[in-house]
């Protein structure tokens, strides 16, 4: 059998601004980025290592200055 190397891995996690569900999908380069329904921030997860991942989060449209 072969390895498929484009094989997509589901990836979910809670949001940092309202705590809505997460759910998105992992790509190539282990990057899954989302926007998140409820509150509108944009995430992005980054897989750096087995044990280390690193999470940035943007404020919603029209929120970045307060």
């Amino acid at each position: 059998m072969y390895e498929v190397e484009n094989e997509n891995k589901l990836v979910s996690w809670h949001c940092i601004n309202c705590g809505h569900i997460l759910t998105g999908f992992k790509r190539n380069d282990n990057k899954v980025k989302i926007t998140c329904n409820k509150c509108g921030s944009e995430q992005i997860m980054q897989s750096l290592s087995r044990r280390h991942n690193r999470l940035d989060s943007y404020a919603p449209k029209g929120m970045e200055s307060i």
